[in-house]
């Protein structure tokens, strides 16, 4: 690779072809991008579909029964896998109670969800 070195003004200046140089622009940002993608694919966040999710949260329903329905799951199984009755779901679901904190966290975890996102 043909390079001179330039100084000035106690810098020194790397010149190399202009076909060079504008690889490596492409290069770095080629790399940058790899680099962005990489630190959202670390960052496993899921994101939630809008119309299965998002405006049925604006529109009032209850955060369990709507993380529940969008992940397939019907109030029996979750039930079980909560260790609670299915009533009980039931009545955190239609907000006739509120749930305790264990059990909401139990039904966070089931549903692959914070904690935050059921309150």
């Amino acid at each position: 690779m043909k390079m001179r070195v330039a100084e000035e003004g106690g810098k020194k200046f790397a010149m190399v072809p202009y076909g060079l140089y504008e690889k490596l622009l492409e290069n770095n940002e080629m790399l940058e991008d790899i680099v962005t993608y990489d630190s959202a694919k670390a960052r496993a966040r899921e994101y939630f579909p809008a119309e299965k999710v998002t405006y049925r949260l604006l529109d009032g329903e209850h955060p369990v029964k709507v993380f529940r329905e969008y992940r397939g799951i019907t109030q029996a199984t979750l039930a079980k896998k909560a260790k609670i009755a299915r009533a009980y779901l039931s009545e955190i679901e239609t907000g006739h109670k509120k749930g305790s904190l264990g059990v909401m966290k139990a039904i966070a975890a089931c549903l692959d969800v914070s904690l935050d996102s059921l309150t």
